[in-house]
């Protein structure tokens, strides 16, 4: 495919993206969507280190949400490139919505403005820079760059974007959660080296139950299910989970069920003012484990 077709091209998947999922549908999702964070800002002018949120940005989305269009392992083309995908997103921001301060710590992208015209405020040497994208503009965003979005017309905003996210990491968020308020309690557990003698790769693996008391306010801290997958399943009340795979948190009522796998980065937090308790079934590499 030559540049001049894959540029014209782009405008069709929006087309598509639009006509698949009416704007109705895809206003006001996402109110509780919580930005990716610099791990480490770069230092201001003064020697001062840049806190995130205070660059001069929002620090939520606001009136904005993304579809996810698909994506792809990359470390099958670029084995190098182990852990890393390549997702392509479609954006939705509505009149006064704004992308959250954010940086592109070790998540390179490249955003083309399909539809109306956004302004940017991007760090430059440690300050502020603000400038206009009109729709056509297509924006690299390379490891470091630090900055917000703003829609400040009467006009939606459409715009696909293409990042490549590390699943051996979680998604910078500030702040990292801490568990707190919790109660957890080990179940019984199969020895897999029984269930599956003839075997061998799984031989030190167990299914592992473990039963979670949430009081209000109560939090699991942020969690790595790499290698470590599950299924949660929410006996009682109401969580909040969120996932590295989603932009912002998945509200979780008794009976829900999340699947826990594919490198997937979460944290639950109960903001109800009950309790709620969450089975979690997980598979465990233990090494020498009692058998």
């Amino acid at each position: 495919m030559t540049e001049g077709v894959a540029v014209r091209c782009i405008p069709v998947i929006a087309t598509l993206v639009v006509a698949v999922l009416p704007l109705s549908s895809l206003a006001h999702q996402s109110v509780l969507v919580e930005p990716e964070w610099c791990t480490q800002p770069p230092p201001a002018p003064s020697g001062a280190v840049a806190v995130p949120g205070a660059f001069p940005g929002p620090v939520r989305h606001e009136k904005m949400t993304n579809t996810e269009l698909g994506s792809f392992d990359l470390a099958k083309e670029i084995p190098a490139l182990a852990g890393r995908t390549v997702r392509a997103r479609f954006w939705l921001m509505e009149p006064d919505g704004a992308i959250a301060e954010h940086c592109h710590d070790d998540r390179p992208a490249f955003v083309y403005l399909l539809k109306g015209e956004v302004l940017e405020t991007v760090e430059i040497d440690g300050k502020p820079v603000k400038r206009t994208l009109k729709e056509g503009t297509s924006v690299p965003e390379g490891n470091g760059t630090r900055h917000w979005w703003k829609n400040v017309t009467k006009q939606n905003v459409l715009m696909v974007a293409f990042d490549i996210p590390d699943s051996n990491r979680p998604a910078p968020r500030r702040p990292l959660p801490e568990t707190m308020n919790v109660e957890t309690r080990e179940l019984d557990r199969l020895m897999l080296k029984k269930e599956y003698p003839h075997i061998q790769d799984v031989a030190n693996y167990k299914l592992q139950g473990r039963l979670v008391t949430f009081e209000p306010n109560g939090r699991i801290g942020l969690d790595c299910h790499v290698g470590r997958p599950g299924i949660g399943y929410v006996v009682d009340g109401t969580l909040l989970e969120h996932r590295s795979d989603r932009e912002g948190p998945v509200v979780r009522r008794t009976g829900d069920l999340s699947m826990i796998n594919g490198n997937i980065w979460n944290y639950w937090e109960n903001k109800s003012l009950a309790q709620a308790t969450l089975l979690v079934v997980e598979f465990l590499d233990c090494g020498k484990c009692e058998q």
